[in-house]
């Protein structure tokens, strides 16, 4: 059911970016199928975290349908601050995307395996999650920007995206790291050793590394001879690299032959 709904959803908010300003009662029409579609979305989780009698997180078809929620609450809380409704096309594309790279993994719910009985489970992946669902929607505003800024040139819309996507990554930084640090812990815990450049690992510190790289260029490029535009420019791109590490990490990884020797080969 939430799948039909985030396609319903797709193709509305696809409608009103042809429609541009004559669109928003289709654009608004989107949203709310991507609420029902939320809402379905919700139930999913609940009803298997129930059935399972632990957080479903502990396998990848659980792991992709709760990044998907954590992304789709994600853009509700940024449309009710923000005003964030033009993002609701990459919002439903994705959601339908992910939804069906889940269905190719076992739905079967399963008792935890050893390794994953522990409370740091919930801490270290919850912190994750969400981050991960913060970042993509960074990431979807810094395309806005860029489609904004090729529409109406710097002008306030597009500027409004720019100031979106930093506040979406200053939000995500602290989780990210909080996800490093438990992962850590855990892994003391659970392997005898803090860091051991796990395949997942590195690559969680790469991640890490892009976004700390856009956090500090946009504090300290302001006192830089550099032109506003362009400035913006070159964060918001460094964002949407960012999300791409995102997507090879939780993702890709598990496809390229080193995955092998990785200690979460089980996600």
């Amino acid at each position: 059911m939430a799948f039909v709904f985030y396609f319903i959803g797709a193709v509305l908010a696809l409608g009103a970016w042809v429609l541009r300003g004559r669109g928003r009662w289709v654009l608004r029409s989107a949203c709310g199928a991507i609420v029902a579609a939320a809402i379905a979305h919700t139930a999913l989780i609940l009803h298997r975290w129930i059935a399972g009698g632990h957080p479903p997180l502990a396998g990848m078809f659980d792991a992709v349908v709760f990044f998907s929620w954590t992304t789709v609450v994600a853009f509700g809380a940024a449309e009710i601050i923000f005003r964030t409704r033009w993002l609701a096309l990459f919002v439903a594309a994705t959601e339908v995307i992910l939804l069906a790279y889940a269905s190719d993994f076992d739905p079967a719910i399963r008792p935890l395996i050893p390794v994953l009985k522990s409370t740091w489970l919930t801490i270290h992946v919850f912190a994750y999650m969400i981050a991960y669902g913060v970042m993509t929607i960074g990431c979807f505003a810094a395309v806005c920007y860029y489609a904004f800024l090729a529409a109406q040139g710097d002008g306030e819309a597009t500027q409004r995206f720019d100031r979106l996507t930093y506040r979406l990554v200053a939000f995500g930084f602290p989780l990210l790291t909080v996800g490093i640090l438990t992962g850590a812990v855990w892994a003391d815990r659970t392997w005898g050793r803090y860091w051991g450049w796990d395949p997942k690992e590195t690559w969680s510190l790469i991640t890490w590394i892009v976004y700390a790289a856009f956090l500090h260029l946009r504090y300290w490029s302001r006192s830089w001879a550099i032109e506003p535009q362009r400035r913006s420019a070159v964060l918001n791109w460094i964002a949407i690299l960012g999300f791409g590490a995102i997507i090879f990490t939780f993702l890709l990884l598990k496809y390229l032959p080193s995955a092998d020797e990785s200690l979460h080969i089980y996600l």
